[in-house]
């Protein structure tokens, strides 16, 4: 509340703020606060936002093109505060306009005339456009690292630190929606299991990109979330949190036949599955330290209420509800069926860690959460994500999937195209996958655009307005808005490649999940496999040659990777 107040405060003397915070503070959240409170005390405010850097500098102010001139999207907008038409009207009393994206010198000094005293826009047309009293400009960004002293002297500045508004209100309003056991049963938790920890886990472990406790914490909710909504959850979107879902949920109705003491011990349990693939799933595939199997000890130390397996790690378990009691994944593997026309390079043998990380991938498509798989080349990102989405064609009539490669070249515009190229025209400016489905959006090596002069990658910046908006600009008619509905994304990246990590902002919205290089016992089960059924047909001598021919080349393996000689370097 104190943020909002000295917002209000700066907005009465500047008509220009810098929001600056890192990501996952609160900085949209406490504009759209004091948005909110102004209309309920009778105030109209009306806000329009761009990202300056999903778009080129030329489509942000316009540009002339054959001799004729073509609007950019902020001259449209600022032209129909200041002269209150296209819906804009006396009445309103606060017209915001709301720049989202990174600063550059490239489109923030041309911005100079309406931040000082001028409160003019001049474009290349020559046409003036004056800030009117009512209107303010907030430019909401991570860090002012590629902002002259010019710029910055220009606005007001509201700084937010990660803790200013911190991770406790957003568990309390998701706690708010549920029964009394369970919101006192994961307040326990969240305190003693997770905030009680965090420093020390963080110390202890490296994880595979950078991420605040904000981004954990919605990971751990999502998680939580999905598994409480059981078979509910893939059913209607009028549930984005809580009761709505848990009344249709089979899961929640079971819990309520169950006794105080039991539905502890099931909250306690979803809880620590929730929470090891949250912070676990997110450390880092050292070849030094292993730190999967760390983890896995310190969270039996954490969760000594669950009682879980003591062989082999934690990740090898799941919690059957049906049953309440972990049980082994291995029990969810399905066996192997040839396929006679695949190719083989596209064959997929199941195994623990295809199906893990594939239920975690359902986990969140249930809860419409994007995730981000993060893994060094052939550690099986591309094939867990693709085999999900054939499941999902071939067994969901509501689902569809499409996918896309990064490269250096794809720009936002490229992007945009794809994008836009697998949706249809709904209703109005409303657009979505054919036949009213949902559409899962693939996007692999998602840090591989080119990063150009001030760290910013075009097309990173549209998909965070995607996710943070839900829309994109015409790029013919800059003046027209495209409201897009009903898209899921799902990436992957390699984080020894490319640009090695994207913008902050954008990763924040990923719940992010590391794949590790398969062991020589994962490799040997999946050749053995292949080869088993390949040999069925010779007779029993030759057969039995299989297991020793996946073992020698297995062996043969291990020692090219524990090789100096073999080593990635510079020589």
């Amino acid at each position: 509340v104190d943020k909002i107040v000295d917002f209000l405060d700066i907005l009465k003397v500047r008509h220009c703020c810098f929001i600056i915070g890192p990501t996952g503070a609160g900085k949209t959240e406490i504009w759209k606060s004091l948005c909110a409170a102004l209309k309920k005390i009778g105030e109209d405010c009306l806000w329009e936002q761009v990202n300056p850097k999903a778009i080129t500098s030329d489509e942000l102010y316009g540009t002339v093109q054959k001799g004729e001139w073509k609007d950019g999207a902020i001259s449209v907008i600022m032209r129909n505060m200041s002269k209150e038409i296209n819906g804009y009207k006396p009445t309103h009393l606060h017209k915001w306009v709301v720049l989202d994206g990174d600063i550059d010198a490239t489109w923030i000094e041309s911005m100079n005339t309406v931040m000082d005293d001028n409160k003019i826009l001049t474009l290349v047309s020559n046409e003036r456009i004056p800030f009117t009293p009512t209107m303010r400009m907030l430019l909401e960004i991570q860090d002012m690292k590629h902002a002259s002293p010019a710029t910055v002297s220009r606005g007001g500045v509201l700084y937010i630190n990660e803790t200013d508004v911190g991770w406790k209100p957003f568990v309390e309003s998701w706690r708010e929606q549920m029964e009394p056991v369970a919101q006192s049963t994961f307040y326990m938790l969240f305190t003693h299991q997770f905030e009680g920890n965090i420093e020390q886990l963080r110390k202890q472990f490296a994880f595979s990109c950078p991420i605040l406790d904000m981004g954990f914490v919605q990971t751990v909710t999502c998680i939580l979330d999905a598994l409480l909504l059981g078979e509910g959850g893939r059913k209607g979107e009028e549930d984005k949190k809580g009761k709505g879902g848990e009344g249709s949920s089979k899961t929640m109705e079971h819990l309520r036949s169950l006794t105080t003491e039991e539905q502890k011990s099931v909250f306690e349990s979803f809880f620590t599955y929730a929470l090891m693939w949250t912070l676990g799933g997110a450390v880092a595939d050292d070849k030094i330290v292993n730190h999967r199997r760390a983890f896995s000890s310190t969270l039996r130390s954490m969760a000594r209420g669950v009682k879980m397996p003591d062989a082999g790690e934690c990740f090898d378990y799941r919690f059957d509800f049906s049953n309440k009691e972990w049980s082994h994944w291995e029990n969810w593997v399905q066996k192997y069926e040839p396929v006679t026309e695949t190719m083989y390079q596209n064959i997929v043998i199941s195994n623990v860690e295809l199906e893990r990380m594939k239920h975690l991938l359902d986990l969140h498509v249930k809860r419409q959460k994007p995730m981000l798989l993060v893994g060094v080349a052939g550690t099986g990102k591309t094939t867990i994500v693709k085999d999900y989405l054939s499941e999902v064609n071939a067994n969901r009539e509501d689902m569809s999937s499409a996918s896309i490669n990064l490269n250096s070249y794809t720009t936002s515009a490229a992007l945009q195209n794809i994008l836009v190229s697998c949706l249809e025209k709904r209703s109005g400016h409303t657009y979505g996958p054919p036949g009213h489905r949902k559409c899962i959006f693939f996007v692999d090596d998602l840090n591989m655009p080119y990063v150009d002069t001030y760290d910013t990658q075009s097309s990173i910046m549209l998909l965070s307005q995607v996710l943070s908006y839900g829309q994109v600009y015409d790029r013919e008619r800059l003046e027209e808005k495209k409201v897009i509905v009903d898209l899921l994304f799902a990436a992957c990246m390699n984080p020894k490649a490319g640009s090695f990590m994207i913008n902050g902002r954008l990763q924040r919205r990923f719940t992010v999940a590391t794949t590790f290089a398969p062991g020589i016992q994962v490799i040997s089960g999946i050749y053995t496999q292949i080869l088993g059924r390949h040999l069925q047909g010779f007779g029993t001598q030759t057969q039995r040659c299989t297991e020793p021919i996946v073992n020698a080349t297995a062996e043969v393996l291990a020692s090219i990777q524990n090789s100096p000689a073999f080593l990635p370097s510079a020589e």
